[in-house]
């Protein structure tokens, strides 16, 4: 892409925020600046550092690929650039774990980079001409991006680092814009050294005093990270927080970072410094890893010191189950369950166990934390009912509770209808009931000589003939084996034989099976 030639420095933009680091005295000219225009075949030597989410890192070093182009890989990264760097954008692209950081040092390339216009500034260096500053043109922003390792002849515009951070990585390209500057061959790039005051001529003797001697050099120590506070081991459900503990010699104000993410700064000048950040609620089991840094006021970093949380399953809880029942048996019950799980992003799933038999192979219908269905026993008896909650981590709850089911009698729904007959006249009787025990097993039991007893006959339908006049009652028990009854009876009134003409036309209107006939029973 082409960009203008002067072009006011962004200092920040959504999401990240600009860190350059460098001192603004004028030092003694070492480095030599060869020219503003340098490509990418021209920075080979440059180290480039990736830093991945489980805490390892991958180096590679800069080469010359192509007229003008040059590039830096490693395990399935990739870091590229072509053309003018004032004009033309860097490419990284990452095909692996998700990428935390990237760092690009141009010292060992004889390379710095150039951040700021020339505008005819006091802050740009001579002969350095234009400078872009890092600017972000697609794919995920850093959280966080630092210039360091000022130059020895800057006076706050060359930096010799690159360094962008991001929170929670990425798997993805960026293509971002940074320019760049050569050193000569024989003048190569070197980092900013402490103003040194040079030591007087010795005065005349007698007519002067010896100048007190110089000011010590002072160098600057980094920070050092010297305890990093996070549980090892929590529940999932539980929350955590990090505390980075760091010192520093000089003196200096600390600013911390976790996983590139500002913690803030301690301006203490002495002493312990700290920072903290509430990790939040871990809602789901995992190893999660934290790397901690500590930066002082000159822009130097500590070391890196990583560690991880892991976070244990928790299994689900039965909050609350259907009560014991008593029902009939054949009737259809409701039951059901909620159960609560501290990983909200767990499926909890509902298994029941309706026939005592240790397996849990029905489901019913759920949402996310509750669950009904619908049974029915077809005969009495006593039946747990048990359930187990599964969370798909390993994790389980169990429960259950008793269905008492009571036998029901049963019902006879049709027995023959009251007879008109003549003596000795065989007839049929017969009668049909329902059992909402599907499994039980009717008995019809009839009472066909009044006295009570239900011993006469056995079956659901036979034949008979009374022998006498009379009115007799024919009684009938249905029995379901488990302690049920049900009554009926229907009722015979014989007549004599016909003695006279009008007895033989009744007996005709009676039908055909007048005929005398000697008391059996039919089976």
């Amino acid at each position: 892409m082409n960009r203008p030639l002067i072009k006011i420095l962004a200092t920040s933009f959504t999401g990240a925020t600009l860190l350059a680091l460098g001192s603004t005295t004028t030092p003694a000219i070492a480095t030599t600046l060869t020219g503003f225009s340098t490509f990418g075949d021209m920075m080979g030597g440059m180290q480039v550092t990736v830093g991945f989410s489980d805490g390892t890192l991958s180096q590679g070093t800069w080469r010359a690929t192509a007229r003008g182009a040059g590039a830096a890989s490693g395990a399935n990264w990739l870091l590229k650039q072509s053309g003018d760097t004032f004009n033309n954008l860097w490419t990284f692209t990452n095909r692996g774990q998700a990428v935390k950081s990237l760092v690009i040092n141009a010292i060992p390339g004889n390379t710095v980079f150039d951040i700021l216009p020339d505008l005819g500034l006091p802050r740009s260096t001579p002969k350095s001409a234009d400078g872009w500053a890092f600017q972000v043109y697609s794919g995920p922003r850093p959280d966080t991006y630092v210039y360091s390792d000022p130059i020895d002849i800057s006076v706050g515009d060359l930096f010799g680092s690159l360094s962008m951070y991001w929170s929670n990585g990425f798997r993805d390209t960026i293509t971002f814009g940074a320019d760049t500057d050569s050193g000569a061959p024989d003048d190569p790039v070197q980092p900013q050294a402490p103003v040194v005051t040079p030591v007087p001529p010795p005065p005349p003797p007698v007519v002067s005093p010896v100048p007190p001697p110089p000011p010590p050099v002072v160098i600057n120590t980094p920070p050092a990270i010297t305890a990093f506070s996070l549980p090892q081991v929590i529940n999932e459900g539980q929350s955590a927080a990090a505390v980075l503990f760091a010192e520093d010699p000089d003196d200096d104000a600390v600013t911390f970072f976790l996983n590139g993410e500002s913690l803030g700064t301690d301006e203490r000048l002495s002493e312990t410094r700290s920072a903290s950040k509430d990790l939040g609620v871990f809602v789901n089991q995992g190893v999660f890893t934290y790397t901690g840094l500590a930066r002082d006021d000159e822009g130097n970093f500590s070391n890196s010191v990583t560690s991880s949380i892991t976070v244990l399953n928790v299994a689900p809880t039965i909050t609350q189950l259907t009560n014991d029942l008593v029902i009939n048996e054949g009737d259809a019950f409701t039951f059901g369950a909620t159960a609560t799980d501290p990983g909200i992003q767990d499926i909890l799933a509902f298994d029941w166990d309706l026939n005592n038999n240790s397996v849990f192979d029905y489901s019913t219908s759920s949402s996310d934390r509750a669950s009904t269905g619908q049974y029915s026993f077809a005969d009495e008896g006593d039946n747990p009912i048990n359930l187990r909650v599964s969370d798909g981590d390993g994790g389980f709850d169990y429960g259950s509770f008793r269905v008492k089911v009571q036998n029901i009698a049963p019902t006879i729904t049709s027995v023959t209808s009251n007879l008109l007959l003549r003596s000795g006249e065989w007839f049929d009787f017969a009668a049909a009931a329902t059992d909402p025990g599907v499994f039980d097993l009717l008995t019809f039991d009839w009472d066909l000589d009044g006295n009570g007893e239900y011993d006469n006959f056995t079956g659901d339908r036979g034949g008979y003939a009374f022998d006498e006049k009379g009115v007799y009652t024919v009684g009938l028990r249905v029995s379901d084996g488990d302690g049920g009854f049900a009554y009926s009876s229907f009722t015979v009134e014989t007549v004599p034989e016909p003695a006279s003409v009008l007895g033989l036309l009744t007996l005709g209107a009676l039908g055909a099976g007048g005929v005398l006939k000697r008391k059996q029973l039919k089976h």
